[in-house]
């Protein structure tokens, strides 16, 4: 694994962390949701930056480049 793509896989293991004690403890659902969410766009960028060896610039172009990975 690149160390990119460890980059991002660690950072969406801390937003998944952070969502769950913003749901568990705070009972926080919004804020929660958007931690999950970022937890998601991470760890997509890190399986992006691996197959490809770039990062999506945005969040719309990562959404795009992962679906078409996972399409295939």
């Amino acid at each position: 694994m690149t160390p990119e793509a460890a980059g991002h896989l660690d950072k969406a293991d801390e937003y998944l962390t952070k969502a769950r004690a913003l749901l568990d403890i705070l009972h926080y659902i919004d804020e929660a949701g958007r931690a999950a969410y970022l937890a998601g766009y991470h760890a997509a960028q890190a399986l992006i930056f691996e197959r490809t060896g770039r990062e999506a610039k945005t969040h719309k172009g990562a959404h795009t480049q992962f679906n078409k990975m996972v399409r295939r």
